[in-house]
């Protein structure tokens, strides 16, 4: 293995143990294998049983994409480039894999948090006045608006405000949050 002396800036990067490289692309490995294998599933009782796809599940739905989607993408770059000690498929690559993984996180997020405003409409405030539910329309457009916002943060960084850079390790990217 090779042990990554270098980042974006050409600061030395401290040394890593082999070790370390090795356990970190074996668990990113497992994490992908779980990953594509449990949302993978998890889609399919989704798709197979209809009566399960209420507007709400769309939420559930939508973070089993994410998920999947950097499972698939973001995790397995990061997980070979552990394994070789650097991250070799240069620095386009890098901030592509480092897109992928703070878009779909930050847009889960979102989700997460509409799922949270869906389940306090549909418990505190429709509940006293009457028993309407939250209907299809409404979760997609909230699922757009939480893609909306994601895209917009996680493309931030291509306006110059901030850059996606390699991560300390050399080995992965993500948004250089201590750059102005």
């Amino acid at each position: 293995m090779i042990n990554s002396s270098f980042n974006t800036t050409n600061t030395a990067v401290t040394a890593v143990p082999e070790e370390i490289y090795l356990f970190l692309g074996l668990y990113l490995s497992f994490v992908c294998f779980i990953g594509v294998t449990a949302n993978g599933l998890s889609l399919v009782v989704f798709f197979r049983f209809s009566h399960l796809r209420t507007p709400t599940n769309t939420f559930i739905i939508a973070l089993l994409i994410n998920d999947i989607i950097m499972c698939l993408v973001g995790i397995p770059l990061s997980a070979i480039a552990n394994f070789q000690g650097y991250f070799l498929w240069g620095f386009s690559v890098c901030v592509f894999q480092g897109f992928i993984m703070y878009f779909g996180s930050i847009s889960s997020m979102y989700i997460l948090t509409a799922i949270s405003l869906n389940r306090y409409i549909v418990i505190v405030i429709k509940r006293p006045l009457s028993r309407k539910k939250v209907k299809y329309m409404q979760s997609n457009i909230a699922l757009v608006f939480c893609y909306i916002f994601g895209l917009f943060w996680s493309g931030i960084p291509f306006s110059g405000w901030t850059r996606y850079e390699y991560e300390a390790i050399g080995t992965t990217c993500s948004v250089a949050f201590n750059t102005t």
